[in-house]
């Protein structure tokens, strides 16, 4: 196959160079040029019909764009989200959205009906799962918090956290996760194999809480885990992700601290 990355960044690297070594070619797109980049790249703004009409024929798109509302930005993914709708209409179309857009559930596992958040960057993620949902070969993949050996911020601010650290909610609410290979394994399948439109979860069967990740990754540095001081809320849910694991019978996921 040949397919676009469209946000080519750190996830998109990871699936540009996974469907490289499968023996797929890949175009990738982003805003900003990088020192060492995973394939062919094209820069610029993915909501240019003019600048997706460069990336030639494919046969897959996948949407992983950092779309930032949760950060108080708006990087426009949902524009994106439209534009290659409009430009790609027979072809399948992937986004990798985000388990943040589910609300509260006691600590309870969600599915894909479970409750929604309503706040502003939710309704800002939601527009984007909108966009894609109106294509007619659209599938989004709502992924919870991605680990993996490029995730090594967590790991920089326990090192230097000292005796205390701060961590938003309940340290001991379920904490979903998936290996960011993983994700790349999942979206190449779904392209592959031709997986209907819709949404899935995508999140590792592993059940832990956020103390257990961050006593992980204080382990794997060699350190003691700080105190974890909660500050503010964070929804106290755990992601059920059974039906993307039906379709994958056999797989193993990557633990949180595997290559």
């Amino acid at each position: 196959m040949r397919l676009a990355v469209v946000g080519c960044g750190t996830f998109g690297g990871i699936l540009a160079a996974e469907a490289r070594s499968a023996g797929h070619a890949v175009i990738g797109l982003r805003r900003t040029p990088e020192p060492d980049p995973p394939c062919p790249m094209v820069h610029g703004d993915g909501a240019d019909p003019a600048l997706l009409a460069t990336l030639g024929v494919l046969d897959g798109v996948v949407l992983c764009a950092n779309p930032g509302l949760r950060r108080g930005r708006d990087n426009g993914v949902a524009a994106i989200a439209a534009a290659l709708a409009d430009a790609f209409p027979d072809l399948p179309l992937i986004w990798t959205g985000t388990t943040a857009v589910y609300a509260d559930a006691g600590g309870a596992a969600v599915d894909e009906s479970g409750g929604l958040l309503d706040d502003p960057a939710s309704r800002g993620l939601l527009a984007i799962e909108t966009a894609v949902h109106r294509h007619p070969r659209g599938l989004v993949l709502r992924a919870p918090a991605l680990v993996g050996p490029a995730r090594t911020e967590l790991r920089r601010r326990i090192a230097g956290a000292g005796p205390r650290m701060e961590v938003r909610g309940d340290p001991d609410r379920p904490f979903s996760v998936l290996h960011d290979r993983d994700l790349a394994l999942v979206c190449l399948r779904a392209l592959t194999e031709g997986w209907s439109p819709g949404l899935l979860n995508a999140a590792s069967p592993e059940a832990l809480t956020l103390r257990d990740y961050y006593r992980l990754q204080a382990s794997a540095i060699g350190v003691a885990l700080p105190e974890l001081v909660p500050v503010g809320a964070a929804p106290r849910r755990a992601i059920d992700a059974r039906r993307l694991h039906a379709r994958l019978p056999g797989v193993r996921f990557r633990g949180p601290l595997e290559s």
